[in-house]
C-alpha cells in the first residue's frame, strides 16, 4: 500500500493543512452519548403511522471536526480526539473504525459519512486501469 497517497486533513477553522502533531479530528462524546439515549427513546416511541416529518425529527448525528490544536474552538469540551498521524492511510482508517466500533456512542456520530467521503475522494484520485 506504499503507492497510496496519504490522506490529508484540512482545519475547519483556518482552512490550513493539518500536519502530524498539529491536530486531529474530534467529536463531542457527551453530545454523542446524549444523542444515543435520545434516539433509543425516539425509536421506542415511533409509531407505524409516523410521517416523513416525524422521521426528520429523529435526533441528528454529532459531527466529527478536523482542527489544528491551536484552532480548536472549545478544547475543554469532552471530546474524543484522534490525531491525524493515526489517520493517514486507508488501512489507518479501517483500523480506527474497527477500534471505534466498540464505542457505544459511535453510531450517534457521522463517522460513516466521514469515512465514506474519504473513500470517494480516494477512488476519484485512482487512475483507471
Amino acid at each position: 500500500m506504499s503507492d497510496v497517497e496519504p490522506i490529508s486533513w484540512r482545519c475547519e477553522i483556518c482552512r490550513g493543512q493539518i500536519a502530524d502533531g498539529e491536530g486531529g479530528i474530534y467529536a463531542d462524546i457527551v453530545a454523542a452519548d446524549r444523542v444515543r439515549r435520545d434516539r433509543l427513546k425516539w425509536d421506542a416511541e415511533v409509531r407505524p403511522t409516523a410521517t416523513i416529518a416525524d422521521f426528520l425529527n429523529r435526533p441528528k448525528s454529532v459531527d466529527w471536526h478536523a482542527v489544528h490544536a491551536r484552532c480548536h474552538p472549545d478544547p475543554d469540551t469532552a471530546s474524543y480526539l484522534i490525531e491525524v498521524d493515526q489517520l493517514r492511510s486507508p488501512w489507518d482508517i479501517l483500523s480506527m473504525t474497527s477500534y471505534l466500533m466498540g464505542k457505544t456512542w459511535l453510531e450517534s456520530t457521522n463517522w460513516s459519512i466521514l469515512i465514506g467521503g474519504l473513500a470517494r475522494d480516494h477512488v476519484a484520485k485512482v487512475p483507471p486501469t
